[in-house]
């Protein structure tokens, strides 16, 4: 008994086992079936393979037999454009993308690169950062012209939003820089650029230049055709409107010198006369007037703009700086003007008239 053991342990022989070991197949019969190939009806079964065949057979499975040097030929490392194209798209901790990174710096040769990576690659460049910034977004905050132009003309959505709902457009007028909204006009394809887009504020470009005080971007919006009378979605206070309450004389005269519409009305009734009376705004309220200015208007109150100078109190001086004037019926008091002839007298604290 220990001799078997001895030669069981010893098996297979030392001559067969440099040999190399295949997988026994052995076809079932439903297998055989399918081809066929019936056991006990005459045909042919399927021949078993040597469990140690020799080298003048060859292995059935050539892979097994391939020296190990040129497995790695029959799969390939990763092409390197392959690779370039997922190192341009792979995002940071902060969600920025080697683009977003390079648009920041102002590299435009980088921006090129990665811009082309981007298309050979079949990938959007509109791709969000964590503050769902693109880097169409961070061109125009950093203004740049040439970075926006290039974005633009690649592919890049003129109408992606940020996380205040802000296109691009709207950015270039928060930020005070006409060459880049320039730059997006002069590269968007037609139509694929809303100036009427409200961001979540209600407002359109046309309003935050307003705001920001920036006429020269306010004069290319209108020259391309933005609505000069559009109302904002919260409170319908046109562009107009948002001019006379931020005290900015200069920007009502420029949207009246383009038309806007003076006795344009927000969701209360009230229109810009109301609130440049109501503020004590006499600059303002004698070019609105001037300007064709409708004093027999009533808002929602049925108040007059004369009504509301006598009954509301502003706490803050028309020069803008902390409160250092109240202004009441007994300083502001303008007579109703009719539409055929113009006249407002306004009463100054020393009982001098002035006449608008």
């Amino acid at each position: 008994m220990e001799e078997g053991r001895e030669r069981n342990r010893s098996w297979p022989p030392a001559e067969c086992q440099s040999l190399p070991r295949v997988r026994l197949f052995t076809p079932t019969k439903e297998e055989t079936a399918q081809r066929g190939e019936v056991f006990g009806q005459g045909h042919p079964a399927r021949a078993l393979l040597p469990l140690y065949p020799t080298r003048a057979m060859g292995s059935p499975f050539p892979l097994v037999n391939l020296p190990t040097p040129l497995y790695p030929m029959m799969c390939p490392m990763e092409h390197p454009l392959s690779a370039d194209i997922a190192m341009a798209t792979r995002a940071d901790e902060d969600g920025d993308t080697p683009l977003h990174i390079a648009v920041v710096q102002g590299n435009l040769p980088a921006v090129h690169r990665l811009v082309n990576l981007f298309q050979q690659g079949g990938r959007e460049l509109d791709i969000y950062n964590n503050l769902r910034q693109t880097p169409l977004h961070l061109a125009v905050i950093t203004t740049l012209p040439s970075v926006v132009r290039l974005l633009v003309t690649a592919g890049a959505s003129p109408m992606a939003l940020d996380r205040h709902g802000q296109t691009a457009a709207h950015l270039a007028c928060e930020h005070r820089s006409p060459t880049c909204l320039r730059a997006l006009l002069d590269s968007a394809a037609p139509g694929t650029l809303d100036l009427e887009a409200r961001n979540y504020d209600g407002l359109t470009a046309l309003h935050v230049a307003v705001n920001t005080e920036c006429q020269e971007t306010v004069q290319l919006l209108l020259e391309r055709g933005a609505d000069i009378d559009a109302v904002d979605i919260k409170s319908g206070r046109s562009p107009l409107i948002h001019a006379v309450e931020n005290n900015s004389l200069s920007m009502v005269q420029l949207l009246l010198q383009h038309g806007a519409n003076v006795n344009a009305q927000m969701y209360s009734g009230s229109s810009a006369l109301h609130s440049a009376s109501g503020r004590g705004l006499l600059p303002l309220v004698r070019t609105l007037v001037r300007s064709g200015a409708d004093s027999s208007l009533k808002n929602c109150h049925n108040d007059t703009p004369l009504m509301v100078a006598r009954s509301r109190r502003v706490s803050r001086g028309s020069c803008g700086h902390a409160p250092c004037t109240r202004v009441s019926a007994g300083w502001l008091q303008a007579s109703v003007p009719e539409r055929r002839g113009v006249r407002v007298s306004v009463p100054l604290r020393g009982g001098e008239w002035v006449s608008l």
